[in-house]
């Protein structure tokens, strides 16, 4: 996790000032501010327009009753784009620009979904927000919660629940 913070808040933003400079001495100061704050103001808009669609083919997905996962994904993948895209930086720009292009964001998304799926098949997926926890965690064999205790098992979320997280009837019927 320190290699992952120290990546983000140390090696990034240098990079980001590395190349601000090379470019700034290529094409000038004036200009250099100008690309990136073009760069920020189509990010806007090109995340407003692609977070539109892909809301739209949510909504579409659900009515004919087509799991999300994949336009969740695109969902996410768009947040990230358009705030890598209006955040100053080329290396970010060009980054937050994949994301938000269709064609590379599709491919992003399924390597994503397929990533999510293996990792919950196996039982290592974690993901909290807030109080919800998503997932089981923890390699496969291993509790998911300190002490032991498994979150789908016994009277928990409104009902009988076996390891597995299958709802059951009654006692005997998990």
């Amino acid at each position: 996790m320190f290699v992952r913070l120290f990546v983000l808040f140390t090696v990034l933003p240098a990079l980001e000032i590395y190349v601000i400079v090379l470019v700034g001495r290529q094409i000038g100061a004036f200009p250099t501010v100008g690309v990136m704050l073009a760069a920020g103001a189509i990010g806007a808009w090109l995340a407003r327009r692609e977070s539109a669609r892909t809301w739209r083919r949510l909504q579409e997905g659900l009515e004919r009753g087509i799991p999300p996962g994949r336009d969740i994904m695109e969902g996410l993948l768009v947040l990230v784009g358009g705030v890598l895209l209006l955040t100053p930086g080329f290396v970010t720009d060009l980054v937050g620009l994949m994301l938000l292009l269709p064609p590379s964001r599709a491919v992003l998304a399924r390597a994503g979904v397929r990533w999510a799926t293996r990792r919950m098949a196996e039982g290592t997926f974690d993901f909290r927000v807030g109080g919800l926890r998503i997932g089981r965690g923890g390699p496969p064999g291993r509790p998911a919660s300190p002490g032991g205790s498994d979150p789908f098992a016994g009277e928990s979320f409104g009902g009988t629940y076996d390891a597995r997280g299958r709802r059951g009837e009654g006692e005997g019927d998990a």
